[in-house]
């Protein structure tokens, strides 16, 4: 974490500073430190990452890699398929699986050289082209912004790394998970994008540990929807007065909203019956999101949105029960594209809140 960033995190849950004790530091970014707030509420930097996830519990990701790591390792005959020196003979889903598991291993170089082929024969060429337009979009809008730009839920870091190399801004990339997170700095420092512009903070995407207007962009890649699914897996749902919140929560660190997504067509009665009784159909459906945005306070300024028809992601042929997505359910109609947004101007923060 750099340390020039410092000043902009704040404690998640009362919005108080965190008083820093710094340990290590190196090249002008803070390895080590202790945090609190006048709350008492206790935070960390470990290997250079924020750690501001309040009641802090088990990473989910790391688990899912570590089992994975050890059914392979556990099974000769699926190691030996997995890393075969020519991958082409893999079906579609075993190519992405056998990307996850290089990268894992810190075998960057090899996993960018196939990445583009993996996520093609997962999701299609149509899918990945809209995609690709997309992040390209969202960039070109970047280019003409200054100041870190916040990323929620950055996961892999499909925007962030687009963002790193098509601008000549810091981004603070976020996820739930401090391994996702090392795992992208080691991958965009071995594909030689600049680590000293990257900032790594493990946080809830609902309770931002950045001031009131911390920055200037808030980006998401598909965060929208994974946190969606998150919620329908961990806590029974996101209800509408929750969903509310947390774009209201984005609304107050920053001042354009950004994001990439997928989004199921209001004809899609299957998903919007099995979505909607996890609560999370109002941020997957684009009439019911935008209701939600405009409520929060915000507005769309701008959007883009290609429609395809999307199929089930393929099953692994090499480990049973594997399959890369859990959506969609069955071909279906969706859109991919952007959107741009602004806080309303006759909708103070106060009267969203």
């Amino acid at each position: 974490m750099r340390d020039d960033l410092l000043d902009l995190l704040v404690c998640p849950v009362c919005k108080a500073d965190i008083t820093w004790a710094i340990g290590q530091e190196r090249g002008g970014e803070v390895m080590t430190a202790r945090g609190s707030c006048r709350s008492g509420h206790d935070f960390e930097i470990r290997e250079g990452i924020a750690m501001l996830l309040p009641n802090a519990a088990r990473d989910p990701w790391a688990e899912m890699v570590s089992g994975i790591e050890r059914m392979v390792a556990e099974h000769p005959r699926i190691e030996e398929a997995l890393f075969a020196s020519d991958p082409t003979g893999l079906g579609p889903a075993d190519r992405f699986l056998r990307v996850q598991l290089l990268q894992a291993r810190g075998r960057f170089e090899l996993a960018e050289r196939e990445h583009m082929d993996a996520e093609v024969g997962v999701y299609g060429q149509h899918a990945y082209s809209m995609i690709a337009a997309s992040i390209s979009n969202v960039v070109e809008r970047l280019r003409h912004g200054d100041g870190p730009v916040f990323d929620v839920a950055s996961g892999p870091g499909a925007l962030v790394r687009e963002i790193l190399a098509g601008t000549d801004r810091t981004v603070i990339a976020t996820d739930l998970s401090a391994w996702v997170l090392r795992r992208l700095r080691d991958q965009l420092t071995a594909v030689g994008l600049p680590a000293e512009r990257l900032a790594l903070v493990v946080c809830d995407a609902r309770q931002l540990p950045l001031r009131d207007g911390g920055v200037g962009d808030l980006t998401t890649f598909e965060g929208l929807g994974n946190i969606a699914g998150d919620a329908a897996r961990v806590a029974g749902g996101l209800r509408r007065n929750a969903a509310v919140a947390l774009l209201r929560e984005w609304r107050r660190v920053a001042r354009r909203m950004t994001s990439v997504q997928s989004l199921f067509s209001r004809t899609s009665l299957v998903h919007r019956v099995v979505l909607g009784h996890y609560g999370v159909a109002a941020l997957t459906f684009p009439g019911p999101l935008h209701s939600l945005l405009r409520e929060a306070g915000w507005r769309v300024v701008d959007e883009q949105a290609w429609s395809l028809i999307r199929r089930p992601t393929p099953r692994s042929r090499l480990i049973a029960g594997v399959r890369i997505d859990g959506l969609p359910l069955l071909p279906t109609r969706m859109s991919i594209g952007w959107m741009a947004a602004e806080p309303r101007p006759d909708r103070p923060l106060s009267a969203a809140m």
